[in-house]
């Protein structure tokens, strides 16, 4: 929160393509920071730069899930601030732009409770209904960034 609260995080935007053109939509109250972008990020979040060199949950996804192939990984904070902020239904990569293959969220707020709000909402179509996630303190979730609507 401290990246936040000294305005060093960025608003986010939805990156929408068409005919090889992006156009970035931005979103209200919704701020975040990529650590490997940012040098100077790295050296005031040090457990998330140790967490961003650990290789240790990609070595053990690509044993379990050899199918995938995880050469790379990154992280990014974001910190979504209430009053409405909120993400439009996406997919949070494509194969065709980039090699994410699985995003992870991992949620550090101690005080939530339910009507808080901020719930991560799975569409695993056309297998089941959408799924609720409620964001509890050091919950990991993962799902596959090209396939889970979300």
């Amino acid at each position: 929160m401290q990246l936040y609260h000294a305005s060093r995080m960025h608003k986010n935007c939805t990156h929408l393509v068409k005919d090889n053109r992006t156009t970035l939509l931005e979103k209200s109250h919704i701020h975040e920071a990529e650590l490997s972008l940012d040098a100077s990020i790295q050296a005031e979040a040090p457990l998330c730069s140790q967490l961003n060199a650990d290789r240790t949950l990609a070595t053990m996804l690509s044993l379990h899930l050899p199918q995938l192939t995880l050469d790379s990984q990154a992280i990014k904070l974001q910190v979504n601030s209430g009053q409405g902020g909120c993400f439009p239904c996406h997919l949070d990569s494509d194969e065709m732009l980039d090699g994410r293959r699985v995003t992870c969220i991992f949620y550090l707020n101690p005080s939530w409770k339910p009507g808080d709000g901020g719930e991560l909402r799975l569409y695993p179509f056309p297998q089941s209904a959408p799924v609720d996630i409620a964001p509890l303190h050091d919950r990991l979730v993962l799902f596959a960034s090209t396939r889970m609507l979300h």
